[in-house]
């Protein structure tokens, strides 16, 4: 499978060479990039984003290998000025910022590491507070899924903060009931919690009523119909599918919803309005 899409990635960065979005000497550094082991565990989808993301900036850098940290600086400042959302911006300038940690790491670039931080900022006003999502869309987006399987998948990546793919590799004996609630377990370490997570139990139980087979044990959490694991490249169609049918006007993707933007303190109060709402909406 890895073989597969390194060819995939490579075809991709050859297209870009012909069609002169890139030089290849770009294309050398991108492919030694997707290719190596600090990408080998990527989905493809992670694979053609970055490679996406790469070229994308070459409209406004030179060749990577051989900017200079003014040239780079010129460049992302141009960047910003382009009409993108804040989140994607703040997304895309994290690649960049990455890539070119390694670039300097393996000798090909002679940008000092310590300039890549002061030049590459990616936490400045580009970085809405309103692009975070809050309890009510959160619920508005579990309102607009299909099944309790994507209400639980949301809700445990909201209220939790996990990266989608430990959602994704979750089993069943992962997930530890407490009096307060599940707690999910990842890495062998139990995700802290500011508060129980009422959300994500309420719909992990009614997704382990409705789960296709035995909810327990080594059996992945999130499965499809055939049994098989969720991937990244499913969370996010699924995602997609329940933002259109939700009305959010947000920009909506799976960072903005298990980012952790707010301190345990606001998370707690966050949560005690929300049920005191919803309950005054069933009084």
């Amino acid at each position: 499978m890895a073989g597969n899409v390194h060819v995939y990635s490579n075809s991709l960065i050859d297209k870009a060479v012909a069609e002169g979005r890139i030089t290849k000497g770009d294309a050398r550094l991108i492919k030694a990039y997707l290719n190596g082991s600090q990408t080998e565990d990527y989905s493809s989808v992670t694979r053609y984003n970055i490679f996406y993301i790469l070229v994308l900036f070459r409209r406004y850098i030179g060749e990577y290998g051989k900017n200079t940290i003014d040239d780079l600086f010129d460049g992302v400042a141009k960047y910003k000025e382009s009409n993108r959302n804040p989140a994607t911006i703040v997304h895309q300038l994290s690649i960049l910022k990455q890539f070119y940690g390694w670039l300097i790491d393996h000798g090909e670039s002679s940008i000092p590491r310590d300039m890549i931080s002061h030049k590459i900022k990616i936490r400045g006003p580009e970085r809405a507070a309103d692009s975070a999502l809050n309890f009510d869309d959160a619920y508005q987006l579990i309102k607009a899924c299909k099944n309790s399987r994507n209400r639980a998948f949301i809700a445990l990546l909201f209220e939790t903060g996990m990266r989608t793919k430990e959602a994704c590799e979750l089993r069943w004996k992962d997930l530890k009931p407490d009096k307060q609630g599940i707690f999910p377990i990842s890495n062998g370490k139990m995700v802290p919690n500011p508060a129980p997570y009422f959300l994500a139990t309420g719909y992990l139980t009614i997704w382990k009523n409705d789960y296709p087979g035995d909810a327990s044990g080594e059996n992945f959490v999130f499965v499809t119909r055939k049994g098989d694991p969720f991937t990244d490249k499913l969370a996010f169609r699924i995602l997609g599918r329940v933002v259109k049918e939700s009305g959010i006007t947000k920009y909506v993707h799976l960072r903005s919803i298990n980012r952790k933007q707010f301190s345990h303190e606001k998370k707690i109060l966050e949560r005690e309005a929300f049920i005191k709402k919803k309950l005054w909406e069933i009084g």
